[in-house]
C-alpha cells in the first residue's frame, strides 16, 4: 500500500491529523487535531446542556414522563445564537476533516519529510 493511501486512510477514518503524525509533520497534525477538537467539544457541550435542561424540565414536572413528549423536546431546532454557532462549528469541523485528508495526501505524494520513518508495514532497506 502506498504511503499516501495510508496517511489518507488514517486522516479520514481515525482522526484528522493522524496522517500527518505518520509523516512526522507534528505541527500540521496538531493544528488539524486542535481545529477539529474545538468544534467537537462545542457541539458535545451544547448537547450535554440541552439534555440537562430537558431532564430538569422532566424532574420539575413541566414535561410529562412520556417518550413522545420527550422526543418533541429533543428534536426542537436550536434558535438564535445557538443555531448560528452550531452551524459554524459544523462547517469548521467539516473543513478541518476534509482539509486534513487533502493536505496529508499532498504531503505524502510530495515525499513527506526527509527523515520520515517507513509506515507500518513498509520494509526497511539498509544503505
Amino acid at each position: 500500500m502506498k504511503k499516501s493511501t495510508k496517511v489518507v486512510l488514517f486522516s479520514l477514518l481515525v482522526f484528522p491529523g493522524t496522517g500527518h503524525f505518520l509523516l512526522r509533520l507534528w505541527s500540521w497534525g496538531i493544528l488539524f487535531m486542535v481545529g477539529t477538537l474545538i468544534p467537537v467539544i462545542f457541539v458535545v457541550k451544547y448537547a450535554y446542556n440541552r439534555a440537562n435542561s430537558i431532564m430538569d424540565r422532566i424532574i420539575s414536572g413541566e414535561v410529562p414522563l412520556d417518550p413522545a413528549a420527550i422526543q418533541v423536546l429533543i428534536y426542537e431546532k436550536p434558535t438564535g445564537d445557538d443555531a448560528l454557532l452550531l452551524g459554524i462549528a459544523h462547517v469548521v469541523l467539516l473543513v478541518c476533516w476534509i482539509g486534513s485528508v487533502a493536505h496529508s495526501y499532498v504531503k505524502a505524494e510530495a515525499g513527506g519529510t526527509q527523515n520520515a520513518p517507513p509506515l507500518l508495514d513498509e520494509k526497511v532497506t539498509g544503505n
